[in-house]
């Protein structure tokens, strides 16, 4: 009888969403982490599925290794040396060619048995994932984050896991962060630090969030004489303390962030081709693409895809601090429109200090682009869009294709021509889906970070009268199990 702890050999075959190889002991479906397909591995079972209808275990040894497997040089995620290793770099024992190969196999499987999609259809017989840039031995993220243990140290948390385990340098991290050695400190106040460092080189910021019931003000000296301590001397690095967070709703004011160092936020920079470049303002906890690379190439990639026209109206929904608004804008001109529409209140107001007289995130073909900044749940934004107001309900026709604009302006009054889809991971969902084909745009541009929601929606979308026209992945997340995906809508 197979149990928690029960150790079995199991022949592995392909690789499932989420990061474990699939296969068999017997009758029993076995996840097993740390595994490759082709491999026959010994396992140690950690869970069981409901009813023992599947279990969770993990490779302890490799019977019969895969050509694509290999060593990982950081000891704390490395299984083979450790026998807790750190979580969040589950694919760090395969080949990166391998890594894409069976990244596209995920997309591919979830766009069938989620998406409805014949397996013979040539967008996933072709599938690919594509590296983002060239191999190097540079880390990839520009943003990271640790744990804090008891005694104040930085530290990562083993796969599933609650404990801590200490760690120093990332590999995957971009010099910039390693360089700013905050593993020496002690941060005894604190639950979790965060590291935004722009690839550009400008200064980064360090984000400390509060234990529960320490209020910020009250540490920002202590923390800034540790913050001394660490940093090199020549470094400009900013620093802010957060509060606790809390869950629900909680009467009274909640603690105000405090600037420790400098501004309190980061500033991005985005080269273009003519040799000019953008620049868009990042608030402590606002969001930015973690790979050095991914930034240019999704404000490329999504460009083009859009095939949008001078003088359109396009929206970018989940916008961000307005990376894909910027690409949107310069495809439209002078005479187009765009929507941004964010729900987070930082990256909101980043979104609308960047394509305000400030901000410098307009391209020239874009410096008289009508850019509407939205704070709101995208959902909600779209419930409401297109309501007319009590001054121009009279007469009204709500069929017509200019609108009047909605009492809970600012909005534009026109239909899209396109709309760009960049959700957070659990994806867009019915809803939304459903009420921008009632909108009617002619085309959506979905970049997706999971494949599973990505999957779902795709099976929405067809049912709504879409079909999936165009899709490819992106590799911006090396050595994990997570992978980018572009793909592109259109009416059937």
């Amino acid at each position: 009888m197979i149990e928690e702890g029960s150790e079995i050999e199991v022949d592995l075959d392909r690789m499932a969403h989420g990061g474990a190889a699939v296969g068999r002991h017997e009758s029993l479906v076995c996840f097993v982490r740390d595994g490759l397909p082709g491999e026959r591995v010994r396992a140690r079972v950690e869970s069981l599925g409901k009813g023992g209808r599947f279990a969770n275990a993990r490779a302890v040894e490799i019977l019969n290794p895969s050509p694509d497997r290999r060593s990982y040089d950081w000891a704390p995620a490395d299984p083979e040396r450790t026998e807790t290793p750190v979580g969040g770099v589950d694919y760090a024992h395969i080949r990166p060619e391998a890594q894409r190969q069976y990244k596209a196999g995920v997309i591919r499987e979830q766009l069938e048995r989620l998406g409805g999609m014949d397996p013979a259809d040539g967008l996933l017989t072709d599938l690919t994932v594509q590296p983002l840039d060239a191999p190097s031995d540079e880390g990839w993220r520009t943003r990271v984050h640790w744990a804090v243990d008891d005694s104040g140290r930085l530290g990562m948390h083993p796969y599933h896991g609650s404990d801590i385990i200490p760690v120093e340098d990332l590999p995957f991290a971009i010099a910039g962060i390693n360089a700013l050695r905050l593993y020496e400190g002690e941060w005894r106040s604190i639950q979790r630090i965060d590291v935004a460092a722009p690839a550009c080189g400008n200064p980064p910021l360090v984000v400390l969030t509060a234990v529960d019931g320490v209020v910020p003000e009250e540490i920002a000296d202590d923390i800034d004489v540790e913050l001394g301590m660490c940093l090199p001397t020549d470094e400009a690095v900013g620093a802010v303390i957060l509060p606790a967070p809390r869950s629900g709703r909680s009467r009274g004011e909640k603690p105000a962030p405090v600037v420790v160092r400098g501004s309190g936020d980061v500033v991005e920079e985005l080269s273009l081709p003519d040799g000019s470049s953008l620049r868009f303002r990042v608030g402590a906890g606002g969001f930015w693409q973690n790979h050095r690379a991914a930034p240019e190439r999704l404000y490329d990639l999504v460009g083009q895809a859009t095939g949008l026209a001078e003088g359109e109206t396009a929206w970018d929904l989940y916008a961000g601090a307005g990376l894909l608004t910027a690409a949107l804008a310069d495809r439209v001109g002078g005479p187009g429109t765009v929507w941004a529409v964010e729900g987070s209140p930082v990256t909101a107001a980043d979104a609308e200090f960047n394509f305000g007289p400030e901000g410098r995130a307009r391209t020239p073909r874009a410096a008289q682009t009508q850019i509407v900044t939205t704070r709101a749940g995208v959902e909600q934004a779209l419930a409401r869009w297109g309501t007319p107001s009590r001054e121009a309900h009279g007469g009204a026709d709500p069929g017509r294709r200019n609108r009047p604009a909605s009492r809970y302006s600012p909005e534009p009054s026109s239909i899209p021509d396109v709309v760009v889809l960049d959700p957070p991971r659990q994806g867009a969902g019915r809803k939304v889906l459903e009420r921008l084909t009632q909108i009617g745009p002619r085309r959506i541009v979905y970049v997706s970070c999971d494949p599973a929601a990505l999957g779902r929606d795709t099976g929405y979308l067809a049912a709504f009268g879409w079909k999936l026209a165009e899709v490819t992945g992106l590799d911006m997340y090396p050595d994990t199990h997570h992978v980018e995906t572009l793909a592109v809508f259109e009416r059937a």
